[in-house]
């Protein structure tokens, strides 16, 4: 190293601090220091805080969903009460036997499923039978109706337009069938008139052959003229010819049957009355009306809005007033668990809620089937094949109401 340099100066400070990181003093905590063999002491060992931390939190949540389990557990309910298993512990105190045995035993009993709430037939879909635009909305979300109730009402112009239409074909078809009755009357007059000018022409026909016999007389014995004998032959053909023709008229209205018109008006009338009713329920079916009690879910309709042949969506959704069950849809793997009156316990799915409704299951599918909800949950796999069974609720003022499509948890107990 050449002193006096700019790399003899660099090389000196770079000595001097490795010289005093080397016989730096120890903090006096780190009694049992040793030098290691490289010269290089170790550093320090420090607790990582944010390691400190999440693991704390974690300690946190597992005591946390602990307790949720517990305080979720059949158990728990008060309204169940456990055998006593190895003491006088009661189940619902918080006390959980000292038995796993038997906890392993009772929960293989149970089965735990999704459900919703429902009524029986399900919710009503409405939707207007013809397509025009909404003039006025008679109800709201939430309101109660009755059956009959207008919920909400089209514009009805061009139905009223067909109505009088069809109204004043059916009062001309009327008319007509008057006018057929009364042409049964005409040809019984026609018929008796016919036969007295048949009868008449006989008549004639008698007198003409009479003359023409006392013609053919007189001619023998030279009293009358060839030429005049001939005229009473013609006399007697031309009257033969008209009786002929009155016989023929007569044979035409005896073959006419005098009800075919009043038959034919009688048909025209009740074609026009249908083409009627159809009118009317045409204009009828622009007040659309709810078809029994319940209460209206949903509005999908605004005043003023246009409504195709083909829509997409229904008008109203409307909740028939009955009362409200369960529909839990159960895994295959728990489907010979199921029994009919069985009891069930149901609380809401969210774990924030602690209430719980009493049941029993009333009735148990036939036939394994997709799951009835329409909506496609991404987190679920909507092919799954499951058994679906009715738990109707029992009636408790002091719960809450369930509400129609509410996600549940089922337990059933053994």
């Amino acid at each position: 190293m050449k002193v006096g340099t700019k790399e003899g100066r660099e090389v000196a400070s770079t000595e001097r601090l490795d010289a005093g990181r080397y016989t730096a003093t120890l903090p006096a905590k780190n009694t049992d220091y040793t030098p290691s063999a490289e010269g290089n002491p170790p550093r320090p060992k420090r607790i990582a805080l944010p390691a400190l931390g999440l693991g704390i939190v974690l300690l946190g949540g597992t005591f946390v969903g602990a307790a949720m389990i517990l305080k979720g557990s059949p158990y728990t309910l008060g309204s169940l009460n456990a055998p006593k298993v190895g003491g006088d512990a009661k189940i619902g105190t918080g006390v959980i036997p000292p038995a796993p045995d038997f906890l392993a035993v009772e929960a293989s009993k149970r089965a735990v499923c999704t459900a919703f709430v429902d009524v029986e037939q399900g919710i009503t879909p409405i939707y207007p039978l013809a397509p025009g635009r909404v003039k006025k909305i008679h109800v709201a979300e939430n309101q109660k109706v009755k059956l009959g109730e207008v919920l909400f009402q089209l514009d009805d112009t061009l139905a009223k337009a067909q109505l009088a239409e069809a109204t004043a074909d059916v009062d001309a078809a009327l008319q007509q069938l008057e006018q057929a009755k009364s042409l049964n009357v005409q040809h019984q007059e026609q018929l008796k008139g016919q036969i007295a000018a048949v009868d008449a022409r006989k008549a004639e026909l008698a007198v003409s052959q009479s003359k023409q016999r006392s013609a053919k007389k007189a001619l023998d014995n030279n009293l009358l003229s060839q030429d005049e004998y001939i005229g009473a032959e013609k006399g007697v053909e031309a009257v033969q010819s008209t009786l002929r023709i009155e016989e023929a008229k007569l044979r035409g209205l005896q073959a006419t049957n005098p009800k075919t018109a009043e038959l034919l008006a009688t048909n025209d009338l009740a074609a026009r009355r249908a083409r009627l009713d159809r009118a009317q329920f045409g204009h009828n079916e622009c007040f659309i009306k709810a078809p029994f009690n319940g209460e209206v879910l949903r509005l999908f309709i605004s005043e003023g809005e246009s409504l195709g042949s083909n829509p997409k969506s229904p008008a109203v959704y409307i909740c028939p007033d009955k009362a409200k069950i369960i529909r839990a849809e159960v895994e295959q793997e728990f489907a010979r668990r199921i029994k009919l009156g069985q009891v069930a316990m149901i609380q809401d799915d969210t774990a924030l809620a602690n209430d719980t409704w009493k049941g029993k299951v009333t009735r148990v599918s036939g036939w394994y089937a997709q799951r009835r909800s329409t909506s496609l949950d991404p987190m679920q796999f909507n092919d799954l094949r499951t058994l679906e069974c009715i738990i109707e609720v029992e009636t408790n003022d002091q719960l809450p109401p369930l509400r129609i499509g509410q996600k549940v948890r089922v337990t059933l107990l053994p």
